[in-house]
């Protein structure tokens, strides 16, 4: 019955192994949460290490997106992972890997979150633990899921519209048809254009909303209704993202374009701020993006202010600058006469709050300070130039608490300051840094000049004439007191009220600092707490690892006994506190501390104290802020077991038989009655300790060994039956338990079967043995072939062997060709067994057959056949190959695998060249034969012969008689230009002459017949020219001549005897313009005139000019006298002459006067200088008018002179005949 249970409990053991296997704990445990992944196609790490029966928890997960979730870690295991629905705990996917390789599911949402559940079975290593990873592999329809990045300012965006939306809008119509989301971000802050174009379907609609309200159907601001194109404004601010809706109107497909535009950027170089000059206070506003990128360290994509400085001195001068808002700005500045422009600036710092950097400028010259912003969010600030010798350029540290800063002032100063009294002196600052808070006193002596004004201000609002603070008049010397906050830098100004030349003192005095060791508080004993309160500065900084300004607390304790005491501290407020400790003997001072530990809020050290020595503990800020906790010391206990010793003891004999017993006795001393864990204990061999307790819990050790003799054992040997059905010699001999033994020992041979043998040591222990005798079994050997494939081949003949004694020889696999075979196998013990026999068979030979028509024309291809016999069907490799000319190689494989490899050679014909030749044509417009010919191919061919053509390029197809076909090259035929004959001729210069006529021809072939140069007179001519190929051309030309010259005489009469007139001579005929023409004054008489025309040709005529019969040109009784003239001409001796009408054509006036009696003549006198007519001559009387006619009716039209002569000069009047 117990060997059933046995059986049953084994056969347990195997059943589970088999489906269990080092099975890895599988709980269901939740490890985290995360959120599903948003971004189509990007891998999420949900968890960097789950282990089996752990699940990861996955919310957000949107409805209709296709999910994959995978592993990812060691593979020596197998992992199955399952999704399950978290709400209702059904299965929504699962995948199992088979070990060796990654589990991945793949399922689509229904919006419920999800269990990820990671099983792992037949683990080898069971803490190894998986990532797994989270995807979106196919998005949930909808517009939030498809969202279109714009790239930037200008990039377009195409959307393409169809069937049903998932929104329906909020603008003024409804929008059931589907949405396009595009995503924008604003890198400058203004209006933007939003150009839209729209095409198909009916109208769209524009909706816009700040991406971070999120995606969905509600939140969208509309913007316009789109037909076909739409531009519309929307303000957007920089640094935000922005998505922009197209939502259909209708379900009707449609397609369009968005793209945004943005503002355009502001130059600085527009809006300059001037600086007056040094300490002048420059403000600037940044936000948005800026023109100019800098050319300093770093990117400065934001806006830009330009400031502009004319300095005064040169020399270094301070550019203090402030910056509130965004991260950092730059500081360039560049000289004006450059220009501004992005180009050309030099960096000068990076400004993050303040900065306060020295720049070289010449005095007279311009400059420009460019603050550039690093981003595009908004900022503001100021900058300030400090010129040499201006205070800000030459501040003065002060050492510490008590340093003494020295000052001396004299001229005008910079700043006027802002307390009560005028300030226009010089200035002298000093810096202060505080160490401790509370009020300092500011100790200042003033020597010469008159009063000093005291001023202060925080360093970080930067030096400048503006942000101070009054504290006093100085006169000789003042004490104010200043509330200063331990860690700032401060500014002291001495500012003098006139220029006189001044000097004096400043020293700013702390507040008085504790000194520790004062107030030493007392811990009464163990346990007892503590309290310190810190705050301000300290004297103390201790010598731990850390610096330690602020202020102390020490405690004192005592130690009533020695060891390891606990030291407990809290710390509130401030930041860190410092613990020391050290031996009250050594007194309380810096130094000599031991550093135990670094406090922030808590700690808990261990300090080994000595009993009856006072220690000290100090807690040591590490700054000035205030700070509280408190300070616990908890001694170790005293041990009354140390007063009395207790010893414990064993006692125990040996164990005679391996695997018995003996009693342990165990027993006391010392100490205090009564004991327990005394007695008698049975013990088998083993190492024992045992405790034994006295009446005050005091306890002591005893441990002790008890031994045994070794396990009696037996030695059984035997080489085993060789082969099946034969004996062997079973060895029998003993060892262990204690000597001499007696028992069955010895050789004894045997057949297959159990024997039992017994033995007994000198203790009388005993031991038997059981050895079971084997027969091994039948050798048995067996053969199996694979088949031969092909004809000629060789196959696998597998020899095995089972039964007998391993290893065998004569098994294996052996290549063998057709036919029949036995094999003999021998096992490791020389026993043999014989295969059956086996027979081989191969398959019949595979032959190929190869059919393959000719190529009809060169380049062609053809059909090559394959076909194969024998073997074993299916054949690969067979069927119809199209090819062209070549030397092709097959090869056919059977469905064993059998090849047979074949060549064929496919030729094609001689390429088919069709030729052209062609004769010359002789005369523009004629004919010429073009011969085609042909070679190649397979003839007879058509398509060649003689073919008469005119000029052109032509080309001609050739077919030989596989109608083949070729191309010939193409030909021009060029017919010679077309002969022209020209004619020139100069022209005949003058009446009845001659001319040459000179012919050339051009074009045709030369050279020509009937060209020259031929004399001839006016007339019609036809020139017949012919070229060196016969061809003519023929030209008609008209000579012609000019009309005759003919020379015409005209005169005016000689008005007056001895006077002059004026003869034209004129022309017409011949060639204009003519020489000898014009008009000539003359006297009277006969002239002759030649006229030459342009061409030389002339013509004579002559003509007689008669004079006038003798004249008188005045008398007395022609004039009239007024008392006094007034109008006229005034000369300069005060006489007038005055004529009318002007222009005249009958009688013209002429009044005169002068200023005293005198004799006066009047004449009139021509344009040429000649004396028409004396109309005047008599003496008259002062200032009197006198008015004179003239009758000019017989004069012709011209311009004529009036000469009025007296005594001191002659007075000339101007008139004009016009008739």
């Amino acid at each position: 019955m117990k060997l059933l249970y046995a059986l049953l409990g084994v056969i347990g053991l195997i059943v589970f192994s088999s489906t269990s296997n080092a099975q890895c704990a599988n709980d269901n445990v939740q490890f985290g949460t995360s959120s599903a992944p948003t971004n189509v196609g990007q891998l999420v790490t949900l968890t960097t290490c789950i282990y089996g029966g752990e699940y990861r928890l996955v919310n957000n997960m949107q409805s209709g997106s296709t999910y994959t979730f995978e592993t990812c870690g060691d593979t020596t295991f197998d992992t199955q992972l399952t999704i399950f629905n978290d709400a209702t705990g059904t299965v929504v996917g699962y995948n199992d890997d088979f070990c060796g390789v990654q589990s991945s599911v793949t399922f689509v949402s229904d919006g419920s979150s999800v269990r990820v559940s990671l099983d792992q079975y037949n683990c080898q290593d069971t803490t190894a633990c998986m990532t797994i990873f989270g995807s979106v592999t196919v998005p949930a329809a909808g517009p939030c899921n498809s969202i279109v990045a714009l790239s930037g300012c200008g990039d377009v965006g195409n959307y393409s519209l169809a069937g049903t939306g998932l929104f329906d809008g909020n603008g003024p119509y409804a929008t059931p048809g589907s949405e396009q989301i595009f995503s924008f971000t604003a890198t400058v802050s203004g209006a933007h254009f939003i150009d839209v174009t729209h095409t198909g379907s009916g109208w769209a609609d524009l909706f816009y909303a700040d991406a971070a309200i999120a995606c969905s159907g509600t939140g969208w601001i509309f913007i316009d209704d789109v037909f076909n194109l739409a531009s519309d404004s929307v303000n957007l601010v920089a640094g935000t993202t922005y998505y922009f809706l197209m939502d259909d109107e209708d379900t009707i497909a449609s397609t369009g374009t968005i793209t945004i535009s943005c503002p355009g950027l502001v130059d600085p170089c527009n809006n300059i701020v001037a600086l007056s000059g040094c300490g002048d206070v420059g403000n600037y506003s940044l936000a948005g993006t800026g023109l100019f990128d800098g050319n300093g360290p770093y990117a400065t994509p934001g806006s830009e202010q330009i400031f502009s400085f004319t300095a005064t001195v040169s020399g270094a001068h301070f550019i203090d600058v402030t910056h509130t808002g965004s991260g950092w700005a730059d500081l360039f500045y560049a000289d004006a006469a450059i220009g501004c422009s992005g180009t050309g600036w030099t960096y000068i710092n990076d400004v993050f709050n303040l900065a306060s950097d020295s720049v070289n400028l010449v005095a007279g010259t311009t400059y420009y300070f460019m603050m550039d912003d690093e981003n595009a969010i908004a900022s503001t600030g100021t900058i300030t130039v400090n010129c040499p010798g201006a205070p800000c350029n030459n501040i003065v540290a002060l050492s510490g608490c008590g340093g003494v800063g020295n000052y001396s002032l004299t001229g005008a100063g910079l700043f006027d300051g802002n307390g009560p009294y005028s300030t226009p002196g010089s200035e002298q600052i000093f810096s202060f840094t505080a160490i401790v808070s509370g009020f300092h006193l500011i100790d200042v002596t003033h020597a010469g000049g008159y009063y000093a004004d005291l001023f202060y201000a925080d360093a970080t609002i930067g030096c400048s004439g503006t942000g101070w603070t009054y504290i006093d008049d100085v006169f000789t010397m003042a004490s104010d007191s200043v509330n200063l906050v331990a860690g700032t830098t401060y500014y002291f100004m001495i500012d003098d009220e006139d220029t006189v030349a001044s000097t004096g003192t400043i020293t700013v005095s702390c507040p008085g600092v504790v000194d520790p060791c004062d107030s030493i508080v007392a811990l009464s004993g163990c346990g007892d707490v503590g309290n310190y309160s810190l705050t301000g500065a300290g004297l103390f900084d201790g010598n731990g690892p850390y610096s330690t300004p602020g202020a102390e607390q020490i405690f004192s304790f005592t130690a009533t006994v020695s060891g390891s005491h606990l030291i407990d501290v809290t710390h509130v407020g401030g930041y860190y506190a410092d613990l020391f400790y050290a031996d009250a003997a050594i007194g309380c001072s810096g130094t000599g501390w031991t550093y135990i530990d670094d406090i922030s809020t808590m700690v808990s050290d261990s300090v080994n104290l000595v009993a009856g020595t006072t220690y000290y503990f100090m807690i040591d800020d590490e700054n000035t802020i205030a700070s509280t906790g408190t300070i616990t010391i908890s001694c170790p206990s005293v041990n009354p077991c140390d007063s009395t010793l207790m010893t414990a003891y064993a006692s125990c004999p040996a164990i005679e038989c391996y695997g018995g017993t003996a009693d342990m006795a165990i027993f006391a001393f010392g100490g205090t009655l009564p004991y327990t864990g005394e007695g008698v204990f049975n013990v088998g061999a083993g190492t024992y300790t045992y405790t034994v307790t006295d009446a005050n819990g005091c306890t002591a050790d005893v441990t002790h060994t008890v031994t045994q003799p070794s396990e009696l054992l037996f030695t059984i040997t035997s080489p085993g039956i060789a082969c099946n059905g034969g004996t062997t010699d079973v060895t029998v001999s003993g060892g262990g338990g204690t000597p001499p033994y007696t028992g069955t020992f010895g050789t004894f041979n045997v057949s297959a079967g159990t024997y039992t043998y017994t033995m007994t040591d000198a203790n009388g222990c005993t031991a038997d043995t059981t050895i079971t005798v084997t027969d091994p079994v039948v050798l048995v050997a067996s053969v199996s072939a694979d088949s031969i494939l092909c004809n000629g081949g060789m196959a696998d003949v597998t020899v095995t062997a089972t039964g007998g004694t391993a290893p065998y020889t004569g098994t294996g696999v052996f290549s063998e060709s057709a036919g029949t075979y036995t094999y003999t196998v021998t096992d490791a013990n020389g026993c043999t067994a014989t295969t059956s026999s086996i027979t081989l068979v191969e398959p019949s030979l595979m032959t190929v057959y190869l059919a393959c028509p000719a190529i009809l024309c060169n380049g062609g291809t053809t059909d090559v056949a394959i076909t194969a016999f024998g073997g074993t069907a299916p054949y690969l490799g067979t069927g119809t190959f199209n090819v062209s000319a070549g030397t092709y190689s097959y090869t056919i494989t059977d469905a064993n695998g059998c090849t047979v490899d074949t060549t064929i050679t496919v030729t094609d014909p001689a390429v088919l060249v069709a030729s052209i030749s062609a004769d010359s044509i002789l005369c523009n417009g004629g004919m010429a034969d073009v011969t085609v010919t042909a070679t190649g191919g397979t003839s007879p061919y058509t398509g060649t012969g003689v073919f008469s053509e005119s000029a052109g390029t032509y080309t001609y197809t050739v077919t030989d008689a596989n109608g083949c076909t070729a191309i010939t090259s193409s030909i021009t035929l060029a017919e010679s230009s077309l002969m022209t004959s020209y004619v020139s001729c100069p022209g005949i210069l003058c009446y009845g002459g001659t001319t040459d006529i000179g012919v050339t021809a051009f074009g045709g072939t030369a050279p020509y017949t009937g060209v020259g140069v031929f004399n001839l007179g006016a007339g019609t001519y036809t020139f017949t020219v012919t070229d060196a190929n016969g061809c003519m051309a023929a030209e008609t030309h008209t000579v012609t001549e000019p009309a005759p010259l003919v020379v015409s005489i005209a005169s005016d009469s000689i008005l007056s005897n001895g006077g002059t007139t004026a003869v034209t001579v004129s022309a017409t005929g011949g060639t204009a313009p003519y020489n000898g023409t014009g008009v000539f004054l003359v006297a009277a008489g006969t002239y002759s005139y030649t006229v030459t025309d342009a061409n030389g040709c002339n013509e004579t005529a002559t003509i007689t000019v008669n004079g006038p019969s003798p004249y008188i040109g005045w008398h007395q009784g022609s004039y009239y006298r007024e008392g006094s003239s007034e109008a006229g001409s005034q000369y300069d001796n005060g006489a007038r002459l005055d004529q009318f009408p002007n222009p005249t054509n009958a009688v013209s006036n002429f009044e005169f006067s002068v200023p005293e009696m005198d004799d006066v003549t009047l004449t009139i006198v021509n344009i040429r200088g000649e004396v028409i007519a004396l109309i005047f001559d008599e003496t008259i009387e002062a200032e009197s008018k006198y008015t004179v006619p003239f009758n000019v009716s017989e004069l012709q039209s011209g311009i004529y002179f009036a000469y009025l002569r007296t005594s001191n000069g002659i007075l000339k009047k101007k008139f004009i005949v016009l008739k």
